[in-house]
This record gives C-alpha cells, structure tokens and sequence, in this order.
C-alpha cells in the first residue's frame, strides 16, 4: 500500500508525448466541417441550456454515472478535433462523457489558455509558448491541419458549461500564482461549475485559492491511509495509474470517504498490445468498484456503461388482435405533393 504515497505526487505529472487519435464516421466528420461559434472571453455564452451536469458533491448522482469518464486532453481526439478545443470538447459532449480534463497555462499578460503541450511548434507550427503571446494573439492561432483555434479557460469553461460537462484542471503554469489562481477560481465560479471542478494539481497555494474545486488527498492523508489508518478523505479524489492502485484499496478509499478516479492513458502503456493492457486494467478496476476514469478516447468503447433497468410488471404483453382497426378508420395521409382529388383510404375498403 505504501505505492499509494506516491501517487498524489505523480498524478501532476500524468502528461503525454504522443497523442493517438479516435476515427470518426463521415457523419462526425461532416458535422466538423460546419463553422463552431467561438465565445467572446468578455461575452456569455447561454449557461441555462447544460444537461445533467455533475454534482460532485452528491455521491448519489456520481453512483449513477458510473464509470464515470472524463476525457483525457481536452475531449474527443480525432485528426480535425485537436486536444483541448472547441471540436474536442463538443465530441466529448456528444459521446457521453461527464468531465474533460483541460490543460491550463498562461498567456503574456496572464490570461488563463487551454493548450497541452509546452511549446506552440507541434500542434501549430509556431515558435515559442503560450507565455511569450498576448491573449489576443494567441485566440488567433490555428492548431495544424485543422480549423480550430486556441481557446481560453474561460472560453473552454463556458462551453463545458453549455454543454453540461464537468472539468478537470492540470494547471501547467500559475501553480504557485495567487493572482492567476485567484482568477481561475473567478472563472469557475462565474461560469457556475462549482460543483463539477476537480484538479490533479494540487500545490500549497492552489489548495488554499481554488476554493470551489475538489483536489486529491494530500501527501499527510494518505501516508495515514496507508499506514492503515480511518483517514476523512471526503470532498477529495484519488487519481493515479492503475498499477499503482491495488482491488482492495479502492473499497478503502471509498469507505474513507474519497472518490476513485484511476487514468487510462495511452502514454502510460506500452505501444505493442496497449488496447488489451488497458481492457484489462479497466475490467478490473470496474469490478473492484472505481467511480470512473480519466480516459483517452480511444478506449472509451472498452468502457461498458450500465444500461438502465426498465420497470417491468406481471401484465401479459399486448397482441396486435386485441386491438383490432375498425373497418371505417381512414388512412394516413402520405408525404409529399398530392393529387387534388386525394382522399384517405377507408381501412375497410382496402
């Protein structure tokens, strides 16, 4: 158990090199082709239309959900929905995920941006970091390959919000920021997503600034945790790798009060056979009873959602004889343009 002392640390460093990214069908690819609306960082975009966004403060509605995913990297990955857009996040939406995890760095003049990697090279083919342009010029750069453009936190926020997704934050720069933090949490807080806000980044100065977010148990707890201790761990989560987190340990966890949130990321596995490593981490750790996982794309089709149960009673089903057509009913009227002298059918007359 001592490996889970560990984990609390290592969860901040849970980022990747290489990005696999998820096929779609022609219908996706179309619907990527039509221009998405980007909101004004000053502007609002509509916050009544979400749908059945978490409230991770009922464990109720988490129970519910489970397993549930959030979207490693800022959504569904795919060639023309890079990591940590508008695209991404929208696909995350329609695929039923309940959370994305977004990347958090800092512009120039220190607004809060949505980008992964370290360097603007890569993903758009500009020297430099996020924290070498201005805001404005950063919303104006288009990932490689695609029509997506940067986007800010509060861009990504009230989008997440729209559409009913809960966030997960990795603050990659301001970590120790009390001014950058301090608006980040402003930004939480109007965009109304502070019951649906967790981070793996959990410093000193972030724990005490991000006052709507949930964090993962810290260091003290659960070097307590694993000495066999009862710890309180409510309104924290565990993330971690799943080699790091034993079957019986998730019962414990949860008993304490902590949510259980393992990640399955491709990085993390080897490149030879990663689907059917991470099939089986994810089997088990279901059957040991994780809330969720964070979870690149393309594994969510491993993931078997619970189907709803259907209320059922002792009545016999119905038979189409028990409801016979009277001879004088009239037909439906066909679609499309008519003769002038159409009239409905009599079904007795057919």
């Amino acid at each position: 158990m001592k490996h889970l002392l560990l984990t609390t640390i290592a969860a901040v460093l849970l980022v990747g090199c290489a990005t696999q990214v998820q096929q779609l069908s022609p219908a996706a690819e179309a619907k990527l082709d039509e221009p998405i609306a980007e909101v004004s960082a000053q502007s609002s975009e509509p916050l009544s239309h979400a749908k059945s966004l978490i409230d991770l403060n009922d464990a109720a509605q988490v129970r519910e959900r489970r397993p549930l995913l959030i979207a490693h990297r800022g959504g569904v990955i795919t060639e023309r929905s890079p990591e940590c857009s508008l695209a991404a996040i929208e696909l995350a939406a329609e695929s039923g995920y309940s959370m994305v995890e977004l990347d958090v760095q800092s512009s120039l003049d220190g607004v809060a941006i949505v980008f992964h990697d370290r360097s603007l090279l890569t993903a758009c083919g500009r020297p430099g970091r996020t924290s070498d342009y201005s805001a404005s010029e950063l919303l104006t750069v288009v990932y490689t390959g695609t029509s997506q453009k940067i986007i800010s936190l509060e861009i990504a926020l009230r989008k997440c919000r729209a559409l009913g997704l809960g966030v997960m934050l990795d603050l990659k720069h301001g970590r120790e920021d009390a001014t950058f933090l301090d608006r980040v949490d402003q930004l939480i807080t109007r965009c109304q997503l502070t019951t649906a806000a967790i981070s793996i980044s959990g410093s000193v100065e972030a724990r005490e600034r991000l006052k709507h977010i949930i964090f993962t148990p810290t260091n003290g707890q659960m070097s307590r945790f694993n000495r066999g201790e009862n710890v309180d761990l409510k309104g924290t989560f565990w993330f971690g790798l799943p080699r790091d987190l034993y079957s019986a340990d998730v019962a414990r966890l949860k008993a304490c009060g902590a949510y259980v949130f393992p990640a399955i990321n491709t990085f993390r596995y080897p490149k030879g056979g990663h689907r059917e490593l991470a099939r089986k981490d994810i089997k088990r750790l279901v059957s040991a009873g994780v809330d969720g996982f964070q979870i690149d794309s393309i594994y969510s089709d491993l993931v078997t959602r619970p189907k709803k149960q259907v209320p059922c009673d002792d009545l016999p089903l119905l038979q189409p004889k028990d409801h016979p057509i009277p001879a004088d009913a009239y037909g439906v009227r066909p679609q499309g343009r008519l003769p002038k002298d159409w009239k409905a059918p009599v079904y007795g007359e057919r």
